[in-house]
């Protein structure tokens, strides 16, 4: 009997009280004794009934959900991504779901890794259009194309990221198998000969500027290639076959390297185009140290100095300490008399420092 009741229990059809909207094995007891307790036999028959035709009609039309209308819905890629995951691992169906590696985020949480066309498109206000196009211009340069996932080397880097190194994305597995798959664009098994590519190499980011990828996705595949040479320097089975792997990869990953270091004022800076950097701010110091020189006599003379004069002087002084003594706003900000006087002589140059800010607190009256 026992068994029975247990076996009864399992197979039993699980509806939601539209009431309390939980989950229940048996309704009409539930609305007998909770929900609807003081209603009649009868209005609780209908509800149970309408329960059921609301579970029904919940499987037949809102498990599965079509792609398209969450992009609409969700025109952020990252947001998107999420609710795709989360509604899969519910139970939902998704149609029209694009391939896995449209659908991985940026491993390691990385913030300024963002993916081209996410990037061109959050620039652009077009996301749709624009990460469509960027796609497309990928596709057909065949820097789309990847190996099988099923590949050992790519088996074995998987497990590498997400057990060795705790990644609980492989966008860097996707990203590696793009790279190998174009310096070898035949064969289902990818093959150590890249190791010798340098060129194709160096063709295959240029092809990646091209097709308007964003600087730091090819930053990015840098990055990838450099992790999957440290998977593969210690494989003793791989050594075996290969003697020279070490040095063949450490002349790779130098290569990739000095690769990343030329790119690195163009290709892989973070900054926006036309953003200054620190030796083009660094111009205003010098560009106004003579106007500072006459104001600063004047005072010395003690001679009348204008308002604006004094703003400028003041200014110089901050951006003196902002890109000289490589202080922070913030820090400057917080300068205070005491700090001034406080400061220290090296070697006839005087070094000022804010170690730390006092957080100060404005009482109204």
């Amino acid at each position: 009997m026992v068994e029975q009741e247990n076996k009864r229990s399992v197979e039993r059809n699980i509806v939601h009280c539209l009431r309390c909207h939980k989950p229940q094995e048996s309704l009409p007891v539930h609305l007998a004794r909770v929900c609807m307790k003081k209603s009649t036999a009868e209005e609780r028959s209908d509800e149970v009934q309408k329960a059921k035709a609301s579970s029904r009609e919940w499987i037949r039309k809102n498990r599965t959900w079509n792609y398209e209308l969450l992009r609409e819905l969700l025109p952020d890629r990252c947001s998107r991504i999420t609710m795709v995951e989360e509604l899969l691992r519910r139970g939902f169906f998704i149609r029209n779901q694009h391939e896995e590696s449209d659908m991985v985020l940026n491993p390691e949480g990385d913030s300024a890794s963002v993916d081209a066309a996410t990037t061109t498109a959050e620039s652009s206000g077009d996301p749709q259009t624009i990460s469509h196009s960027v796609r497309i211009k990928r596709k057909e340069a065949g820097l789309h194309d990847k190996f099988p996932a099923r590949a050992k080397l790519l088996v074995g880097f998987k497990k590498y990221l997400t057990v060795s190194r705790k990644v609980p994305k492989w966008q860097q597995e996707v990203d590696v198998s793009r790279f190998l798959r174009y310096l070898q664009p035949t064969g289902s098994e990818p093959s150590l000969d890249f190791l010798s590519k340098s060129r194709e190499t160096r063709d295959f980011l240029t092809a990646l500027k091209r097709t308007d990828v964003s600087l730091v996705s090819i930053h990015n595949y840098i990055k990838s290639m450099k992790r999957f040479l440290e998977y593969l320097t210690p494989r003793l089975d791989i050594q075996k076959r290969d003697p020279q792997l070490r040095t063949n990869c450490q002349r790779y990953t130098n290569m990739l390297k000095t690769v990343l270091k030329r790119r690195d004022d163009k290709t892989c800076d973070p900054r926006p185009d036309g953003t200054p950097c620190i030796k083009d701010c660094q111009k205003i110091l010098r560009v106004a140290k003579p106007d500072f020189l006459r104001i600063h006599e004047n005072l010395l003379m003690g001679k009348v100095v204008s308002n604006t004069k004094k703003t400028l002087y003041r200014y110089y002084c901050e951006a003196l300490l902002v890109f000289r003594h490589m202080q922070s706003p913030g820090a400057v900000e917080g300068l205070t008399d005491a700090d001034w006087v406080d400061r220290i002589a090296q070697g006839g140059r005087v070094v000022i420092g804010v170690r730390k800010r006092k957080r100060q607190v404005c009482k109204s009256p």
